[in-house]
């Protein structure tokens, strides 16, 4: 902390308003961002943590309104310094506007610090072509192709075609409807538009063991279609608040052998098959096991078990409500750092982006930042855009994913289904039984497969400098029609050198 003092907030006489406040005045329907250093210094007796919330309370000509802006639904006491705080969407035109803190416990006492209130800069009119560039500078390398000594390249042209995409971009499947024989046409799509996938529900608890001891790993068919493909997997997920039924009796040393038995098991299953596994799945919003466990440092335990048994994969939390509201941005930021710094082996944090009919760019891209602080990769796991209006629906796509991609925190992108049988249809990208793009659709096959892809062709001649996508490519020199040379290579950030040692009418040699 900086400085040598703070604002102690003590013997509070209500839960429900008592506290510290701060009479604001900002311009109308501002976008802002709040930002303050909290500890608090005591538990109520019986509870484990403790809900903070930042409140709104405006007046205006129509009356009073109170609107919660960022809450943390389970701090803890007796920790280091976290934060509070959110992006979020100012009044309108009002004539008083105040911010508070409430903690429903009014025995809680708290130190408040460093607390600030900015506008977020607004949007450039040109930002998609500074995305553009930032894409340019984060998402590409040079490919150098020279010719050695005495070498002439003349009459020869080389083909360089990227393969697959260093940054990820996926989707999720439903692994009982892509294990049906009729379903050649969902699985067809799927091939031809994603290179990652995560199953929506065919690894989560209430699948594989919906009954104690009866286990179902039948989605393990769709993660080895998808291997034989090429396709990478995220394993979702290992622990949820929606737990099977026979679970929900359980607690103490019963509970948590349950849950031992199921990662055990479920980890062995899937080891070698998936890339990640989103080991708690929104536990800053209902932390299911930290409650009937009574013990609030649960979700490390989780990690620390999932890392002993398969050290290779990538482990994650996954949260909603961080990116498309302000609420929760903070407390997911509080929740990953404290593991971070505590040296649990997490290795990344799940977006979920579950949009509506318009999205804000500049307040998701300021959610974004505040999360990216944490210093782990970012992978948006559950993006969809709900909207019936097909060309909107496609704008908005193009804005969210410029907006990502751009973004040097965020390592891949997965859309959230992309067909009739989504949980949310108004977000589908093929329709009909076809599985026809609609605008969207396309929208995405000529972002991800074209303007974010590298194929091009050149004349050799001296040698070139290509500057391409990150990933896997083939490169193959040709003499008119005829292929006389072919070679696979991985573009990384350090670019790719390749030299041209000869070439002939049948051959050609490259190192």
């Amino acid at each position: 902390m900086e400085g040598h003092h703070s604002t102690k907030i003590t013997k509070r006489t209500d839960g429900s308003w008592s506290g510290i406040a701060q009479n604001v005045k900002v311009p109308a329907h501002a976008k802002l961002l709040l930002k303050m250093k909290i500890r608090l210094l005591n538990n109520s007796p019986g509870k484990i943590y403790h809900k903070v919330m930042v409140q709104m309370y405006t007046e205006d000509s129509h009356g009073h309104n109170y609107h919660t802006i960022s809450e943390v639904n389970h701090m803890q006491s007796n920790t280091e310094w976290q934060e509070l705080g959110a992006a979020f969407n100012g009044p309108g035109y009002v004539h008083l506007f105040r911010l508070y803190i409430l903690i429903p416990e009014k025995e809680v006492d708290y130190l408040v610090d460093e607390a600030s209130l900015t506008e977020i800069p607004a949007l450039s009119s040109n930002w998609r072509a500074e995305a553009d560039l930032r894409i340019d500078q984060i998402r590409k390398a040079d490919i150098h192709i020279s010719l050695a000594a005495g070498v002439s390249g003349r009459g020869y042209t080389v083909e360089i075609q990227q393969l697959r995409s260093e940054f990820a971009f996926g989707c999720m499947v439903k692994t009982w409807l892509w294990r049906h024989a009729d379903q050649k046409v969902y699985r067809d799509y799927f091939y031809n538009n994603f290179e990652w996938t995560v199953p929506e529900s065919g690894l989560k608890w209430t699948q594989v063991e919906p009954h104690r001891d009866h286990e179902d790993f039948s989605a393990l068919t769709t993660l080895d279609d998808m291997r034989k493909h090429g396709i990478k997997v995220r394993g979702h997920n290992l622990f949820w608040s929606n737990v099977p039924d026979w679970i929900k009796s359980l607690s103490g040393n019963n509970l948590k052998t349950a849950m031992y038995n199921h990662l055990k098991s479920t980890v062995s299953h899937t080891k070698g098959k998936v890339e990640h596994w989103d080991v708690y799945n929104e536990v800053i919003h209902d932390d299911y096991f930290a409650d009937k466990l009574h013990d609030p440092n649960i979700t490390a335990w989780m990690f620390n078990e999932v890392h002993k048994l398969d050290p290779s994969v990538k482990l994650f939390l996954n949260e909603w409500g961080v990116i498309n509201t302000a609420h929760s941005t903070i407390a997911y930021y509080n929740r990953a750092k404290f593991l971070k710094d505590a040296g649990v082996p997490i290795n990344g944090m799940g977006l979920q982006s579950h949009l509506g009919s318009s999205v804000d760019i500049q307040i998701m891209q300021a959610r974004v930042d505040l999360l990216a602080r944490v210093g782990l990769p970012l992978w948006v796991t559950e993006l969809r855009w709900e909207n019936t209006d097909n060309h909107k629906k496609a704008m908005d796509m193009a804005d969210t994913l410029r907006m990502y991609f751009s973004h040097p925190a965020i390592h891949g992108i997965l859309l959230w289904g992309f067909s009739p049988h989504m949980n949310k249809p108004k977000g589908v990208l093929a329709e009909g039984t076809n599985l026809t793009p609609n605008e969207a659709g396309k929208m995405w096959t000529k972002l991800w497969k074209h303007d974010w892809r590298t194929h091009e062709t050149h004349t050799l001649y001296n040698g070139l400098k290509v500057r391409g996508f990150k990933g896997v490519y083939s490169l193959k020199i040709k003499h008119g029609t005829t292929v006389i040379h072919e070679k696979t290579f991985t573009l990384g950030s350090h670019g790719q050198n390749l030299r041209v040692d000869g070439v002939g009418k049948e051959r050609a040699h490259t190192f």
